[in-house]
């Protein structure tokens, strides 16, 4: 029973759990994001890029280069890109921006075979960044001198100055931030793809309702007083069980639960998503995860659970996702 974005399903021993169908991550529903997150449909280096490579240490433990933990480090501190626009001898502020602007371009051209011309423009495109302020030179009768303006201010100084640009300061969009940068959340990128690609498949179909992050409660019970609540061993407080990578409910009836790994996965993983399906009463489930380690290969059936491994390097793996949810089966 779906009641105000609550799916409550009543287990055979009497206990009872819900579905809380609202988000808590808010920033990936953003445009910029859900842009981004398409834009990876036909594109193995973005993928690549953005969700199998860590900020920092790869899980075989290798390190990033000097240069591209300097330029990592500086954008997750401030929040900017510096994108350097013209090389000219001037004080050591420019060089130190211009200097992380190469590591940035070299790193681009290393894992996206793009330059950071390319990768800025389109990236503005998307919405990810936008330019939040210049380094700037100045010439004004005679004089030089670099500064530091806002947007605001480069638009507003007076024609009478010599304006030359040197570095542009790209801000990257607060969602953004939340999903590429910061180091705890380096999983959710592949949940967050997977999501707004089933999202976008399933629009015009009204019998589909696509939801992430969903948290699986055990309710609690009635109480009569405050010694019955405080007392632990009569379990009556709600509590979260587990939660929910992706459920897919269908006439508004949960059929598919997906779980996603940004690592290898093995048997462990898909008997602990076969007791989350039994849990939630699901006839189907899918294990979507970069590698799979098994005689189970890749998109073949285990009892229902599927398991779609190479789910980045593979092009066709959120189509071939599709086709399961599709396939006939009883919900």
């Amino acid at each position: 029973m779906c009641i105000e974005n609550t799916y409550h399903i009543a287990s055979d021993d009497g206990d009872s759990f819900s579905l809380d169908l609202v988000p808590r991550t808010t920033f990936i529903n953003s445009p910029e994001v859900k842009e981004l997150m398409l834009c990876l449909k036909d594109d193995i280096a973005l993928r690549n890029f953005f969700i199998q490579n860590n900020r920092e240490n790869g899980e075989d433990g290798t390190e990033e280069d000097n240069d591209t933990t300097q330029f990592l480090a500086f954008v997750k501190n401030s929040k900017i890109i510096p994108h350097s626009i013209l090389k000219i001898e001037s004080k050591s502020l420019h060089t130190y921006f211009e200097t992380l602007s190469k590591h940035a371009n070299l790193m681009f051209n290393s894992l996206l075979n793009r330059n950071i011309d390319d990768v800025c423009e389109k990236a503005k495109k998307t919405g990810i960044i936008e330019i939040d302020s210049c380094l700037c030179s100045i010439q004004h009768e005679g004089k030089s001198t670099d500064i530091i303006c806002s947007k605001e201010e480069y638009e507003s100084l007076p024609v009478s100055h010599e304006l030359i640009p040197l570095i542009h300061f790209y801000k990257l969009s607060d969602s953004f931030y939340e999903l590429w940068i910061k180091r705890e959340k380096a999983g959710l990128l592949l949940e967050v793809w997977l999501y707004h690609s089933l999202k976008e498949h399933f629009n015009d179909d009204p019998n589909y309702d696509i939801y992430h992050s969903v948290n699986l409660r055990k309710e609690g019970k009635d109480v009569e007083n405050i010694d019955e609540l405080l007392d632990s061993e009569n379990e009556n407080n709600s509590f979260t069980v587990s939660e929910i990578d992706i459920l897919i409910n269908y006439q508004k009836k949960p059929m598919c639960v997906i779980e996603c790994k940004n690592k290898k996965s093995n048997m462990q993983d898909v008997m602990k998503l076969k007791g989350l399906m039994t849990l939630l009463q699901i006839n189907k489930g899918i294990l979507f995860t970069k590698d799979f380690i098994s005689t189970v290969g890749n998109s073949e059936i285990f009892n229902q659970t599927f398991v779609q491994s190479k789910a980045v390097s593979d092009l066709d793996s959120i189509s071939k996702v599709i086709k399961i949810i599709e396939s006939q089966n009883d919900y």
